[in-house]
């Protein structure tokens, strides 16, 4: 028979193992919890739309923390619009995508509540086809985003659902910040793609405008050189032409400057038509009326 120190060690090694098994039980949880991170992490990181961030999310969550409502949603006044879900209990679609919440629900990022009769205002329960649903415990974590401004609701229905969803509203919320990381980072992604389009586009049509006035720059260029070309033509052939006058030719610009003389000219004149060109008549051949 053991004596009263055997059965006093005895207790305290019944004490040990019972501290030892609470350890490991809590070292599975945070493990359990890692996991979930790490999964959850991976696959928003991967999802290219909000709806696939969501989906992905709510529903390793619904699985692996045993919670059977997970839904995301935009909040008016006292009402909730539903999003995106997840529902593992029935693959049927949700009936009504609005959910009235009660009016202490109102003004709170984060609350865990339990519904019963005094909160008539809430529309319990939740109908998946023919499956009913009627949660006993509700935690709304409010997203602290402003571009997806938003709640995530998590929901249970079992007896201890307002001890274990507490227990656990620490490590969903920050599941929650990283969804909606996640979801913020596809809107900035999606907003900065719409800008760079709206610059190519800006581009493309500065480029066309660009190339349509060179287009006729060029052709401008290319009148103005044909023009001038001709021009030069005309003055070679009205040179030719007063060379071959036996009279003495001086033409002039309106301000009376000289433009040409002919050989004739240039005789009368004692002066050359590079001298001449660009001085006044007056100073060349000056008329003496007698």
């Amino acid at each position: 028979m053991p004596d009263s120190a055997d059965k006093m060690r005895i207790k305290e090694l019944e004490s040990q193992i019972e501290i030892l098994a609470q350890e490991n039980m809590q070292l599975m949880e945070r493990s359990e919890d890692t996991m979930l991170l790490g999964i959850v992490s991976e696959q928003v990181n991967t999802a290219h739309t909000m709806g696939q961030v969501l989906e992905y999310a709510l529903e390793r969550i619904s699985i692996l923390k045993d919670i059977p409502f997970c839904a995301f949603g935009v909040r008016q006044d006292n009402n909730l619009i539903v999003k995106e879900y997840y529902f593992y209990p029935s693959d049927k679609p949700i009936q009504k995508k609005k959910i009235s919440l009660p009016c202490e629900l109102q003004d709170n990022i984060k609350l865990l509540c339990c519904p019963d009769k005094q909160w008539s205002e809430v529309e319990l329960p939740i109908y998946f086809g023919s499956y009913d649903f009627s949660p006993t415990s509700l935690l709304l974590i409010g997203s602290k985003s402003e571009l997806t401004p938003g709640c995530f609701v998590f929901a249970s229905s079992d007896d201890d659902a307002k001890i274990y969803l507490g227990n656990m509203a620490a490590l969903l919320e920050r599941l929650c910040e990283m969804i909606t990381a996640r979801m913020d980072n596809l809107i900035l992604l999606d907003g900065l793609r719409n800008l760079n389009f709206e610059l190519d586009q800006k581009v493309i049509d500065r480029t066309r405008k660009l190339t349509a006035v060179n287009k006729k720059l060029s052709l401008e260029i290319d009148n103005r050189m044909l023009a001038e070309q001709e021009l030069l033509e005309e003055r070679e052939r009205l040179a030719v032409t007063l060379r071959s006058i036996g009279d003495g030719v001086i033409t002039t610009d309106i301000h009376g400057n000289i433009v040409l003389l002919n050989e004739v000219a240039e005789k009368l004149t004692s002066i050359t038509q590079a001298e001449a060109r660009g001085k006044p008549l007056r100073d060349v051949f000056n008329i003496i009326n007698e």
